[in-house]
């Protein structure tokens, strides 16, 4: 039984899979965003950064599910130049459900939309 003050092994490893979790997080979505425009281009757009996201996750003991759903660019905060380019206006999204390893429920995340966005 371990001590006050003290992890026991299991819990080390958990704190270590979260810090490890948190800055996979933020390494992904500081990629700046790129939509493919042909099979040579890397894939940075919601689709590949969250896929990249969730294979790390999943490496790290996390269970995650991959969601789609549709959203609207002209609800979306984005700066005008942006939403002048010719686009149809709704546009599916892809981001993650993870269940963290010390929560009984699941949660969204998106890493997406790196911050000079």
């Amino acid at each position: 039984m371990p001590r006050f003050g003290t992890l026991a092994k299991g819990e080390e490893v958990e704190q270590e899979n979260i810090k490890k979790a948190i800055k996979a997080f933020y390494r992904i979505r500081n990629i700046p965003y790129h939509i493919p425009l042909d099979k040579s281009d890397k894939c940075n757009d919601c689709e590949g950064k969250n896929k990249k996201l969730g294979l790390k996750l999943k490496k790290l003991g996390y269970k995650v599910k991959s969601r789609v759903g549709l959203s609207k660019w002209k609800d979306l905060n984005l700066p005008a130049e942006i939403l002048r380019v010719l686009h149809e206006d709704e546009s599916s999204h892809f981001f993650l459900e993870v269940k963290p390893l010390s929560l009984n429920k699941w949660v969204f995340i998106d890493a997406t939309w790196n911050l000079k966005l």
